[in-house]
């Protein structure tokens, strides 16, 4: 297991260099002056222009940014905001808050997904199986911004249940914005477990463990279930990432002041370190979630561990 955690580590070199890199040309090729809008309605002064790029490497070619910027992040520094504010600071002030909505939206999705694609895969055909069906293709098919709506509408002003906004980033105050971003990847490991569960169980082995008199809720939660979370848990260590990055939509619908409220922002003022600087530490995140992932599949199945 020590061999194939380090190989994990020594193949995430190569990518995290590729992902930054790519992210980096593609984040200061935009068109767009991040001086333009600066000194106000009148145009800045060309000594203030030039003291603005020499001070953000903007008057050199883009591959010399990149090598300095990513010699400043070796040692610990994302740099500057275009405002003179700290990357690394802005971001651990707001960390938190993204963190804990985006293991609330987990913590629903693995519960509720899992917990419906179990109960549609036992019961396949019969109603559950439908309900399960029915409302997740439902899911998917609408946008999350029309969910966060939709839950603020009924959830927020109807009903009162639970604050329209989260400014404050309390556990209470992320409750409802958790089932949001958690929504389309519930139904997504709903299906995704439902489907591995089917095909297990009529999988050879199953009928083996019957023959040799297992009952059926041992046959199920000890062999088949173990073999059908394999892929669920890919689906869900890699959507770690994705509900870090993605939560930039429903941190704007509930107005909560974490990193994808910070990244949505960054963008539209086009402030490229800010922008490279988050997305640099999404993508950090989005590699570790997967070695976790890698790990697991060597828990599960040892086999794969000794490939």
């Amino acid at each position: 297991m020590g061999k194939y955690i380090v190989r994990r580590l020594l193949q995430m070199i190569p990518v995290i260099i590729g992902a930054t890199f790519l992210i980096f040309i593609v984040v200061f090729a935009l068109p767009g002056d991040p001086v333009q809008g600066r000194c106000g309605e009148r145009p800045c002064p060309p000594s203030y222009v030039a003291a603005f790029r020499a001070e953000y490497n903007l008057d050199k070619p883009v591959v010399v940014q990149y090598l300095l910027y990513m010699g400043n992040v070796l040692q610990g520094d994302l740099g500057k905001t275009f405002y003179g504010n700290s990357v690394s600071h802005e971001l651990a002030i707001r960390f938190p808050t993204t963190i804990k909505l985006a293991v609330m939206a987990i913590i629903v999705e693995i519960v509720i997904g899992i917990s419906a694609g179990i109960l549609a895969g036992i019961r396949r055909g019969k109603f559950a199986d439908h309900l399960v069906t029915v409302s997740t293709l439902v899911l998917i098919s609408i946008p999350v911004f029309v969910i966060g709506s939709l839950a603020q509408l009924i959830f927020g002003v109807k009903l009162g249940w639970f604050p329209v906004t989260a400014l404050k980033g309390t556990t209470y105050e992320l409750i409802m914005p958790a089932f949001v971003l958690a929504s389309l990847s519930l139904a997504y490991v709903a299906r995704l477990m439902r489907t591995n569960l089917v095909e297990n169980l009529r999988a050879d082995y199953v009928r083996t463990a019957k023959a040799k008199g297992l009952s059926n809720a041992r046959t199920v939660g000890v062999h088949t279930l173990r073999n059908s979370l394999i892929p669920v848990i890919t689906y869900i260590g890699i959507d770690l990432g994705a509900l870090m990055g993605g939560a930039i939509i429903t941190e704007r619908i509930f107005n909560i002041n974490g990193v994808g409220n910070f990244l949505y922002r960054s963008i539209h003022q086009k402030d490229g370190v800010a922008v490279v600087g988050t997305i640099t530490i999404l993508v950090l995140i989005f590699l570790l979630a997967n070695l976790v992932v890698d790990i697991l599949y060597g828990v599960l199945d040892p086999r794969i561990s000794n490939d």
